[in-house]
């Protein structure tokens, strides 16, 4: 690394020392001080040269960085190279981030250090390396170049970001290029520049398009801006003013690319909740993230609001902050001072949606810890120290209900021995300076909503690989995650630390060097081949990377990529001709591509009462999506073109140009861009279809409810076409149905709810309520009194099998529920018995089977399987139907796996099987699963399984089937 950490026999005061705090010595330390509120690290550090000389007079920078803001910490130094900071131990810290430079500015050199160093680092002492910013084998010289529409932009601002997080800011010279000295070995995160905060621009190097960060030569194009109004809002509608913000921006769906920001870019709001951004960028796709900077107030919504002439109107709402409470603690450590070890404790339960909420404490010389923590929020909670750890525990630290702390104990225990192994290529050679994420995995449960809810937690750190790309850390005994995440490629692993051997993770990149490929475009009835436009995209579930070339006048083109698999779009300069492929690497010769005729797509966007809306604009994404990778969750997908058109006085649009056997995501956004583009949907052209205009409706209709009886007609025919009952839970008052919902959702302890269909009947305006009257009537039930609950278990006949009446306030009556449900529930078929009988019919009888995975809680597989049953005299000509469940049946995880191949797939999902169990055609359309088939790709792909797989259903009833669909 550019920086290291070393023993340092020197105290701030400017005089030599015989020796430092040992983990053998258990009296007090003087390099902590204070207790909760007051506890404080004193580091002392010295600043040299590559060679291990003192640098004098050197300027030493120290700032704090937390969720809330950016500080800068005071810092004493000496002239002989040495310096004091005081780091405050009673917050909530992301890190420090120390940055030295010399006297001339010869020398530089930077370090962040995070919570779990700050013991070491105090004991130890902390070395600043300042290297000579000269030195070609410590900084390499990277040039930005910054342009807009009219060429360079002199005197603009280029700010860096390393891998490691460190920033660097430079000036952009006479001819627009800023040269950066970033040390040798870090790779760049992310580059934004900006003029007079008028204009920004910039890019992550991980976001698509995916830049190669070790490149010495960059580019950023400045935005032109369209100044932008925050207001801030309560949930009563109030201004909220003093609110200190962040607002970032990037590219629009699908790439989420952030440029970045300018400097002063925390803005605070003013006396009308309000604040003008003027650097807002005016892009026609924009996306945007507000941070606030406050512990007191939270954002009520998590999706990013509407942007409306140029005004965005965010909804806060007060947090928990001033609620928090104080939790004690101790650590126990036997091998010397307890002081400074960091704890950390992290819940899902937090006051943010899909953000844990995340705390951290110090403690003090005799080990004791005080942590801020949620009331009724369950955490797991451990020992975050580099040196050292301790088991992962879970929590409820603070339980108002009952008003009671758990006073956390933990013991420091030396990590089991871990090997880290980095390799790329076919020779495996190492993989060096690469940083690795690792995770000492601990499940637990919690309840949250009245539900029982399932996570992982556990000690999070970071290693980075030496030359040989190896890195030892120690971990606790249990599950350890490794990732990469590099800017072009990702990767994890997961092992089993055990406590006899060293514990080896090896992490292995299939190709080390970019491999070459050739292609050729052909056909296009005489189109001119040249200046085509070719997307290659890696889609291999781990290399992220897409770049764009030309084709030359023979229609070849080239390019470089690292993927064992990539796609290729191509499409002619008018847009007449397109072409897709996928292909698998490394290949022999060149890859052709047949170019075909694009086509028009046409329709219609009507507002409210089915109004036209003209002068709107629609876009197509092009895009050819491989969903997920199976083997870790990363898209694998390639961005082609977009092509625009806007709409007519009767809000009809045509578009030209879109490429057949691709898919392409359709949009719209209003005349004057006043809000954000709205998706209308994912569309697949071919050639020659017959599609009915396609209407988008940007307000849905309402549809009229059924009334119960008809509810419960089609529930009691979906259960009989599952073999499985109806529950019915009747209540009159709000408390009784909290107790009812806890019955029917608590699907981990008694998962016989799974062979029933559940409802709800609440009574508590049973006056207004004549159908639901009716069917209690029907079945010689009366309306139980507040507080208690009659069950009934129905099956697909509509007979009452039995009932039980209890009183919800009694303890055990949950626990008659869940016995009255086991009871009564239906047995679970084999599903293995199921599909063998299944085949024999088929087989015995000349048709396939139609075989449905579904479960009994997938409101879609109903829906299949309704259609199903109305069209059955016409299907069951070519068809043996079987549905298999693998949540609920015996041998169903086996079956289904026979039915999507073992795929990962949405239910319902449908598989065509020969008398031999051979699939022959499965739902996996050009969309990917069609589920309950609704849409007109989802229609033709049902067409297609079904003319291929048989001649017994003749064309009409084929057509008729086909436009059903749309009528269900």
């Amino acid at each position: 690394r550019s920086m290291n950490f070393g023993l340092l026999f020197w105290v701030f005061g400017w005089s030599i020392v015989c020796g430092m705090q040992t983990e053998t010595d258990s009296t007090s330390v003087d390099w902590l001080t204070g207790s909760g509120e007051t506890l404080e690290f004193s580091v002392q550090g010295v600043a040299v040269d590559e060679s291990g000389n003192r640098i004098k007079d050197v300027d030493i920078i120290c700032e704090k960085r937390s969720m809330q803001a950016k500080e800068k910490q005071k810092v004493q130094t000496s002239k002989d190279g040495g310096f004091l900071i005081n780091i405050p131990g009673n917050e909530n810290l992301w890190s420090i981030k120390v940055t030295g430079v010399s006297a001339d500015g010869s020398h530089f050199g930077r370090q962040n250090i995070n919570g779990r160093d700050f013991r070491r680092i105090a004991r130890e002492g902390l070395t600043m390396t300042l290297f000579n910013r000269n030195d070609n084998s410590r900084f390499r010289k990277v040039t930005v170049s910054v342009v807009d529409e009219s060429g360079p932009v002199p005197g603009a601002s280029v700010n860096a970001v390393a891998d490691d997080g460190m920033e660097v800011t430079e000036i952009a010279n006479d001819l627009g290029v800023a040269v950066l000295a970033m040390p040798i070995n870090e790779k760049l995160r992310q580059l934004t520049a900006w003029q007079k905060e008028q204009r920004v621009g910039g890019y992550k190097f991980d976001h698509t398009p995916v830049r190669d960060p070790n490149l010495d030569a960059y580019t950023v194009e400045l935005n032109r801006s369209r100044p932008t109004k925050v207001r801030l809002i309560d949930e009563q509608g109030e201004p909220v003013p003093n609110v200190r913000f962040e607002l970032q921006v990037a590219t629009g769906a699908p790439d989420f690319n952030y440029i970045g920001q300018p400097e002063n870019s925390t803005i605070t709001t003013d006396q009308f909740g309000e604040s003008t951004i003027a650097w807002f960028p005016d892009l026609a796709n924009v996306h945007y993230w507000l941070e606030l900077k406050t512990d007191d107030w939270l954002k009520r919504d998590l999706l990013a609001q509407p942007i409306k002439n140029n005004q965005i109107e965010i909804v806060l709402k007060k947090s928990k902050n001033n609620r928090l409470a104080t939790v004690p603690g101790r650590v126990k450590f036997s091998n010397g001072s307890p002081a400074g070890f960091q704890v950390s404790a992290w819940s899902f339960q937090g006051e943010v949606e899909n953000r844990a909420d995340v705390r951290s404490a110090f403690t003090d010389q005799d080990g004791n810890f005080f942590i801020d923590v949620l009331p009724g929020s369950k955490y797991c909670y451990f020992i975050d120290d580099s040196e050292w750890l301790s088991e992962n525990h879970d929590a409820i630290l603070y339980d108002p209900e009952i008003d009671e702390q758990v006073k956390p104990v933990l013991v420091a225990i030396k990590g089991q021995q871990v090997e880290v192994i980095a390799t790329q290529g076919p020779d495996k050679q190492p993989m060096p300076d690469t940083p690795i994420r690792l995770r000492s995995v601990h499940r637990y449960t919690w309840m949250e909503n009245g539900e029982q809810q399932s996570g992982s937690g556990g000690r999070t750190w970071s290693v980075t690989t030496n030359a040989d790309g190896r890195a030892t850390t120690f971990a606790a005994p249990g599950p350890l995650e490794a990732s990469i995440f590099a800017a072009d490629w990702r990767t994890e692993e997961t092992v089993e630390v055990t406590t006899d051997k060293t514990t080896e993770v090896k992490m292995h990149r299939p190709i080390a060097n970019a491999i070459r490929i050739i292609g050729h475009l052909t056909g296009g009835d005489g189109a001119m081949l040249q200046g085509a436009n070719v997307h290659v995209a890696a889609l291999d579930g781990q290399t992220h990377g897409q770049q764009a070339v030309l084709s030359n006048m023979e229609g070849k083109f080239e390019c470089d990529v690292k993927s064992t698999k990539v796609g290729i779009y191509a499409y002619t300069e008018d847009g007449r001709y397109s072409a897709t492929r996928i292909v698998d690497l490394p290949t022999t010769g060149a890859i052709d591509l047949e170019l075909e005729p694009a086509v028009e797509y046409s329709g219609q966007i009507l507002g409210e009462e089915d109004q036209p809306i003209a002068n709107a604009w629609v876009r197509a994404r092009v895009e050819l999506d491989l969903g997920y990778s199976p083997e870790f969750q990363i898209s694998r997908r390639l961005v082609g073109n977009m092509i625009e058109t806007t709409t007519d006085e009767q809000g009809h649009y045509v578009l030209t140009g879109i490429p057949t056997g691709v898919r392409f995501v359709l949009e719209w956004q209003p005349a004057d861009k006043s809000s954000t583009p709205t998706r209308i949907g994912e569309r697949f052209a071919t050639t020659g279809e017959k599609r009915p205009l396609d209407i988008d409706r940007t307000v849905r209709k309402t549809t009229v409810q059924p009334s119960f009886a008809e509810f419960m007609n089609r529930r009691l025919g979906d259960c009989q076409s599952y073999g499985i009952n109806a529950l019915v839970v009747v209540v009159r008052d709000e408390k009784s149905k909290e107790w009812a919902n806890d019955v029917i959702n608590a699907t981990d302890e008694n998962r016989a709810i799974l062979g029933y269909l559940p409802t709800i009947l609440d009574m508590s305006k049973q006056e207004e309520q004549p159908d639901r009257k009716a069917f209690i009537a029907g079945y010689d039930l009366t309306v139980p009194e507040s507080g208690c609950a009659t069950i009934c278990a129905i099956n697909g006949e509509g007979d009452l099998l039995s009932r039980l009446d209890l009183n919800c306030a009694d303890a055990n009556s949950m626990t008659a529920a869940r016995d009255f449900i086991e009871t009564n529930e239906p047995p679970a078929a084999d599903a293995l018995y199921k599909l063998n009988a299944a085949l024999d019919e088929a087989k015995n009888t000349g048709r396939v089977v139609w075989a449905q995975h579904s479960q009994t809680r997938c409101a879609p597989c109903f829906a299949l399987s309704r259609w199903v049953e109305k069209h059955r005299d016409v299907l069951e000509k070519q068809f043996v139907f079987v549905k298999v469940d693998n949540v609920r049946e015996e041998n169903g995880i086996e079956v289904s796996k026979r039915v999507t191949r073992d795929r990962h797939f949405g239910i319902p999902f449908v598989a065509i099987m020969n008398g031999d169990g051979d699939v022959l055609i499965d739902g996996e359309g050009p969309l990917g699963n069609i589920g309950y088939p609704s849409s007109f790709e989802d229609g033709q792909h049902l067409r297609q399984m079904i003319s291929e797989t048989g001649d017994q259903i003749t064309d009409s009833e084929l057509d008729a089937l086909i436009k059903s669909l749309q009528d269900q």
